[in-house]
């Protein structure tokens, strides 16, 4: 029963198609548990509106077979809901949510069954219509009954740890020992999640999708885990009840030409102050060195790198000192870093048998390039060098100590100021995103590459091609300590991101 019971909230949440969103207020989310780990929004309308998916031919034949195999005394009430989604009596106007709590996961359990609890809740807009359904469904299927406490309707269905409740403004459905949905459908706001402080943003959002998630239980599995294999910590105590306290929202948006994910992280006034110790907000000096036919862009700037050392357990901290120490390093001359540190990888053409990258690191002097001069041998003077039968350059310019392909050099580097390529990634999407800190990708020149063209013949490599000249760039960026924003375009702009991923998903699997 339990099957067929699902499967009918599932056909009626997919063929509900409507282009409006609530403004009314999520009462429904009181039924969240406080105690959740991580909860889960979902727009299932706006995702079926966007995604085009009903008119997938694919989707369309997983449909007819599901419609075949609806007892014939239901296929009345399918067809009506079919044609009327509203008949289900579910507000398919406002997301769906799930919530896990996930504090009791014990990973050495013997059964392998993981000790976790999960809840749904789907609001209901018309009890009646919705009560309709279940008599419907209840002709048919006699193993469950509804019995009624103080105003609560509880569906009984013979599974022990799953059950399932409503009254007139949500359906409620859990599972797990100890998680009851008759008790979550009269919960009060003050007693659920609604009551978090970091949990208002995530409740009134009206985007595709959205995670809100606390990181104590997954702080309490890393340690359980390193506890019980024996290993050395790998972050430090203080940094796991940091941890402990901080909380994640993010978001994701399926838009024309391209999707959007938005991070936000919740930290406590002691950890934000901590992080702060090494954070730094990047100037984008540096990203002018990253060519144009670059495929791979990464910039973040850091002071205090010793600070950053503090985050890892004293066995693995101890080890990497060790390490600095063997070529004459230390935690005082890493701190010389100081500001924007940048990565690319781009295609050139100076010798395609070395790969070309540039790596830049602002510094306060230039005593660190003094350092890898002296562990490199080098006796010349001057603010240049040429690593031996390498093809790369180290130099120090305007306080930035660079390494990268001769070419480079030549263009940006020799006039002793730094200076953007004549074609770069400055003024760009890609750089501007860069500017802020973070990491871009441009899927377009990777498409170029050699080695993937020579594959062009082969059924996976045209493949590859194929699905990389669909996509455009991916770039993350960050808009301060907490704030990061990712967005994934594509080379059509005019379609939806959903309905063009899912024709390239199902497009792969079907050349499989």
């Amino acid at each position: 029963m339990k099957a067929l019971f699902s499967r009918f909230l599932m056909i009626a949440t997919i063929i509900g198609v409507f282009t409006a969103c609530s403004s009314e207020k999520e009462n429904y989310l009181s039924s969240i548990p406080a105690e959740s780990s991580m909860v889960i929004k979902v727009n299932v309308t706006q995702l079926v509106n966007k995604s085009n998916i009903l008119n997938n031919p694919l989707v369309g034949g997983l449909l007819m077979q599901a419609e075949q195999s609806v007892p014939d005394a239901l296929k009345a009430k399918f067809e009506e809901i079919k044609n009327n989604p509203e008949a289900s009596g579910i507000d398919l106007q406002k997301p769906l949510a799930i919530a896990l709590d996930l504090g009791n996961l014990d990973i050495t359990s013997a059964a392998g069954v993981p000790n976790v609890s999960v809840v749904g809740v789907l609001p209901i807009k018309d009890i009646k219509k919705f009560e309709e359904l279940l008599n419907s469904v209840s002709e048919v299927e006699s193993t469950f009954t509804i019995s009624e406490t103080e105003g609560v309707k509880q569906i009984n269905i013979p599974e022990e740890e799953f059950s399932v409740a409503y009254n007139s403004s949500r359906l409620v459905m859990a599972y797990g020992k100890g998680t009851n949905a008759v008790s979550l459908v009269s919960q009060q706001e003050k007693e659920s999640m609604l009551a978090h402080p970091d949990f208002a943003e995530f409740a009134a959002n009206d985007k595709d999708a959205s995670l809100f998630m606390d990181y104590e239980w997954m702080m309490n599995l890393v340690a359980e885990a390193q506890k019980n294999m024996g290993a050395p910590a790998s972050v430090s105590p203080q940094l796991m009840e940091y941890l402990k306290g901080m909380n994640v929202y993010g978001t994701l948006n399926f838009e024309t030409g391209k999707v959007v994910g938005d991070m936000k992280v919740y930290l406590d006034e002691s950890a934000r102050k901590y992080m702060e110790t090494f954070y730094l907000k990047p100037s984008g000096k540096l990203v002018g060195l990253i060519p144009a036919d670059s495929y791979l862009g990464f910039n973040f700037a850091v002071k205090n790198y010793s600070e950053c050392l503090k985050f890892l357990g004293e066995e693995v901290r101890q080890q990497i000192e060790e390490l600095l120490a063997q070529y004459g390093l230390s935690e005082e001359l890493i701190d010389n870093v100081h500001g924007d540190i940048l990565l690319a990888m781009y295609q050139g053409t100076d010798n395609p048998l070395i790969p070309n990258f540039v790596v830049a690191a602002q510094c306060k002097d230039r005593t660190l390039f003094d350092k890898v001069k002296e562990l490199m041998q080098i006796t010349t003077e001057g603010d240049m060098f040429d690593l031996p039968n390498q093809g790369y350059r180290v130099s120090f310019v305007d306080n930035v100590l660079i390494v990268s392909t001769k070419g480079l050099y030549n263009q940006c580097l020799a006039s002793g100021s730094i200076k953007a390529w004549d074609k770069s990634w400055k003024g760009t999407p890609m750089g501007d995103a860069l500017s802020k800190g973070g990491i871009a990708i441009d899927f377009q020149a990777i498409s170029k590459n050699p080695l993937l063209q020579e594959m062009a013949d082969n059924r996976d490599g045209a493949m590859t091609l194929s699905i990389l000249k669909q996509l455009e760039t991916l770039s993350m960026q960050m808009e301060s300590m907490q704030e990061t924003t990712t967005e994934l375009s594509l080379t059509n702009k005019n379609k939806n991101a959903l309905e063009q991923l899912i024709a390239i998903g199902i497009g792969a699997a079907m050349a499989r």
